[in-house]
């Protein structure tokens, strides 16, 4: 759920930076849009997420949850982390807002990741030149995409650190979750 929930915020921010003006009124005219935030919305309110689509963005959502599952995720990670950063910062206190801040950042930066990842997407006719010159651009995605599963690990503790799931009919039920497919949604409105 929570890397649904991250994958279509990501997807919907691509159409859209302006997250303070998110609404389903606003993308009433563009299915696709209001069909992801209905999923976002959906995921947010399952996962106890209680905040708007900024907050969210920016962390502010984290609490005394996330603080008090910090240190057994940081030692379930401390191969990926800088060692003697990491030993100074076992023998300081983290603070919620630590995490808030390390959130955000990683947030921003999976964000512009999602910006690069998805640069060629939707050109569907390019001449062989094109073609040709794009090959270099797809060497470093292909490590970018690896490298930010790292940091997509994070965010998604963050945004799930007790391992909330529920099944799609739950969703569905419960909290708003719609019913149809995105990319059926997508396929209708092309």
């Amino acid at each position: 759920m929570e890397k649904q929930l991250l994958d279509t915020f990501l997807d919907l921010y691509t159409y859209d930076t302006k997250i303070y003006e998110w609404s389903l009124e606003k993308f009433e005219n563009y299915p696709s849009r209001s069909h992801r935030l209905q999923i976002i919305t959906a995921l947010m309110k399952a996962l106890d997420v209680n905040c708007s689509y900024s907050d969210f963005k920016e962390g502010r959502f984290i609490s005394k949850v996330q603080y008090n599952k910090w240190k057994d995720f940081k030692e379930s990670i401390i191969d990926q982390l800088d060692a003697k950063a990491y030993t100074r910062s076992l023998k300081e206190n983290s603070h919620s807002f630590d995490i808030q801040s390390i959130f955000r950042t990683f947030m921003q930066y999976r964000l512009n990741a999602q910006k690069l990842l998805g640069a060629f997407e939707g050109i569907y006719a390019a001449n062989e030149e094109f073609r040709a010159f794009v090959k270099l651009i797809e060497i470093p995605n292909i490590h970018l995409k690896e490298d930010v599963k790292n940091i997509e690990h994070v965010l998604l503790f963050c945004i799930n650190p007790t391992g909330i799931s529920y099944s799609q009919e739950e969703l569905i039920a419960n909290f708003g979750f719609p019913k149809e497919n995105s990319r059926d949604v997508d396929e209708d409105f092309i």
